[in-house]
């Protein structure tokens, strides 16, 4: 296996695999995993959002204090988000993912270095490369269809049950379909007549936290 820089255009295919969909913004740097001279991986650096709670945690006082706009200035200048890391899946279980991420922190663009991993299945990686775990968190879509299913007495869990769907009250069904507007990788089903295949991602979504990865 070979680990080189890249560029989205070159990994664009492998990066719509990733279960947010597409390429992610402000992408500062890529890699690829080669096999045999094949594309077989591919791992994207971005700048970090500006908000996030569980940042406190990771870094206390660093990111904070009253000064907002310096605040902003000092994480763009510090942190960089690993943003994706995706491997083909029949190359998947050769340990190619920590293979990236360990190459990235290698040479990493600044001194402290994030990720969020939304399924168990992609934390690992993150873990076995040095990465410690500082949070699990739940996204603001998740917790806003979360709370109209409750308040409603709908378990999550019940909506990978199309007969559950085809019941839904209309007010969850609304929320469903806001739920899928709020994230690239599920806009293109916002609407009432995918209701069910959307139960069925978001049952998923609702049943794990995001892990929250930094090193640094």
């Amino acid at each position: 296996m070979r680990i080189v820089p890249s560029d989205v255009g070159s990994v664009r295919g492998l990066l719509e695999l990733h279960y947010a969909g597409g390429a992610p913004a402000r992408v500062a740097r890529v890699l690829a995993a080669e096999i045999d001279g094949e594309l077989a991986g591919a791992l994207a650096v971005s700048y970090p959002t500006l908000n996030a709670s569980w940042r406190e945690s990771a870094w206390p006082g660093r990111f904070g204090g009253p000064d907002k706009r310096e605040a902003a200035h000092r994480l763009n200048r510090e942190v960089r988000r690993i943003s994706r890391v995706v491997v083909l899946p029949r190359h998947r279980g050769r340990g190619i993912a920590t293979a990236l991420v360990r190459a990235y922190l290698r040479s990493a663009l600044t001194a402290r270095t994030e990720a969020v991993a939304a399924f168990g299945s992609t934390s690992a990686c993150f873990q076995r490369a040095g990465m410690r775990c500082v949070a699990r968190v739940r996204s603001a879509r998740d917790g806003d269809l979360l709370r109209v299913l409750r308040e409603r007495g709908i378990d999550p869990a019940t909506l990978v049950d199309e007969r559950v769907v085809d019941r839904l009250p209309r007010e969850a069904g609304t929320a469903l379909v806001t739920w899928a507007k709020r994230a690239r990788a599920t806009r293109r089903l916002a609407r009432p007549d995918c209701l069910r295949e959307l139960g069925a991602l978001a049952a998923r979504s609702l049943a794990a936290r995001s892990g929250v990865f930094v090193s640094g």
